[in-house]
């Protein structure tokens, strides 16, 4: 039993030693830091963060959904009135350049 209880602490100090050196590599000191963290922190945190990232990110989707949505809906009234005849547009003209439009937009977006 003595053995036992001696290779437990020789386990538990060497734990201890990896953990007391810093790492050379900051990735992995924050990913220990983090590790050693109960998961009552943990939940705070993951909360924080997701709120940053809601609030950063929420006003740039909806000022992209709103312009989207005013881009339809002017492309569809120029329709109705003589886009397509002052354009010289036949057959399926509009359609392809709306397409090439929203892919171009999209692609700006990223």
């Amino acid at each position: 039993m003595a053995t036992v209880g001696a290779k437990s602490h020789d386990d538990k100090s060497l734990h201890e030693d990896e953990i007391s050196k810093t790492p050379a590599d900051p990735t992995l000191a924050i990913y220990l830091e983090f590790a050693s963290q109960d998961s009552q922190w943990k939940d705070l945190h993951t909360k924080r963060l997701l709120r940053k990232v809601d609030w950063r990110l929420l006003p740039l989707l909806i000022l992209m959904y709103l312009l989207n949505f005013l881009d339809r809906s002017n492309l569809a009234q120029a329709r109705l009135g003589t886009l397509e005849k002052d354009l010289g547009m036949k057959g399926t003209d509009f359609n392809l350049a709306t397409s090439i439009l929203f892919v171009v937009c999209l692609f700006c977006s990223i």
